[in-house]
Formats: structure tokens, sequence, C-alpha cells
């Protein structure tokens, strides 16, 4: 199943403020809720959810269920170095799109540099 499946599904399944496991990057699980419906984020599908800023991957989360064990926290964990940059690299694409010299050029300027260097973060843990 590819991302826009995967979004056009859960969409049809689950709404806002639905219960549902989070695993953060060290394969902990953590009860929270979602804030959002599921949407696209250059190629990604994402959604958000309750404690963490931002949208997380929706390959990361799944729907909560009557047979789950108490999770390891039902809080979710702060946002790791590898979650931030592929956040900053989503919103940097998203970015490079728009009519930046609108901001003035300085800002435009810094707006790329950091695209830029964000896009080479990728391979990087």
């Amino acid at each position: 199943m590819n991302d826009q499946d995967r979004v056009e599904a859960w969409n049809a399944a689950y709404q806002d403020g639905t219960p549902v496991i989070l695993t953060d990057d060290f394969q902990h699980e953590h009860a929270t809720r979602t804030r959002s419906i599921a949407w696209m984020v250059s190629g990604l599908a994402v959604v958000k959810v309750e404690g963490l800023p931002g949208w997380y991957l929706l390959s990361r989360v799944r729907a909560a269920t009557t047979d789950d064990a108490e999770p390891v926290s039902a809080t979710p964990p702060p946002m790791t170095p590898a979650h931030a940059a592929t956040l900053l690299q989503a919103a940097c694409e998203w970015l490079r799109d728009k009519e930046l010299d609108s901001l003035g050029a300085e800002h435009a300027s810094n707006l790329r540099a950091l695209a830029d260097w964000a896009a080479g973060m990728g391979d990087k843990p």
C-alpha cells in the first residue's frame, strides 16, 4: 500500500481524536490521540498527535484496541533529532515551491540556505 492509499484508508476508518498507539524511534509504544485527519506532506503520510509538535509519520501510528497492553508511557516522547530532521526536510521542500522573494531578499536567502542544508540531512541519523 502506498502512502496516498494509506491516508485514504486511515481517514475512511478513523477520525480526529482517535486513540492511537505511537511507536517512537526507540520502538517504545505510547498511548495518545490523533488531533487531525491524515494527509500527505512531501510524499509522506502524516498525522498530528497529542503531545508532539508538528506531525508524525502515519507508519508510526496505529489505532489503539482494547487488547493493547499498558503502554510504556501515556505521554509521547520528546522529538528525536531524526524526527526533527524529517520534519525540517518536509517543511523546507514545501518552502522551496513558494515565492520566497516576497519575504525580502535576506529572509529568502536564509530560507533557501536552510532548505539546502536540510536536503543534505536525509541520510544522517
